[in-house]
């Protein structure tokens, strides 16, 4: 951040945390039905078949917009069920992301290297697809079959180019 002009010290918020502050809501015990209702009466659609669906609904209507005020911020420790591809810790995923000024910049997480994992991932997302009368899609088990010998222990971030270059004053 530094090398870019940012030499503010960043908040550190967690997503329940975020959740707390901004919405007065504690996002990993709220069942799916209080969260339509939430949801309703902010008048934002409630039509969801998947609570992770509603939950990054409301993150981007409740919690988004109060990150405007904090020009540096990482929020992390998302639920398990908004990070696919990341390694999780109980029900929270070892994920982060970065915002300034309320601008998401950049996501990143540890990567998951564990092939039964993936799959079971894999076969989760074809069967939320198959619910939406979404195209089902093949799983890679060559892919499976190399990700726990071909990648070390890693992680990585996913960097919003345009995103970041909006930001720099």
């Amino acid at each position: 951040l530094n090398s870019i002009g940012v030499n503010i010290k960043p908040e550190k918020i967690s997503y329940s945390q975020a959740f707390n502050d901004y919405g007065d809501i504690d996002i990993l015990k709220v069942d799916f039905e209080q969260l339509k209702n939430i949801a309703s009466g902010l008048g934002l659609t409630n039509d969801f078949l998947f609570i992770e669906d509603l939950q990054m609904l409301l993150f981007t209507h409740l919690i988004e917009p109060k990150l405007k005020h904090i020009p540096v911020c990482f929020i992390y420790d998302y639920p398990k069920s908004q990070s696919a591809l990341a390694k999780t810790n109980g029900d929270i995923a070892l994920r982060f992301e970065l915002y300034l000024n309320g601008i998401e910049i950049a996501n990143g997480y540890d990567e998951l290297q564990d092939p039964e994992t993936y799959r079971q991932r894999f076969i989760k997302e074809n069967n939320k697809r198959k619910l939406m009368d979404k195209k089902i899609c093949s799983i890679d088990y060559d892919f499976l079959s190399k990700i726990q010998n071909i990648i070390p222990q890693c992680s990585g971030v996913a960097i919003g180019i345009d995103r970041l270059l909006s930001q720099i004053k």
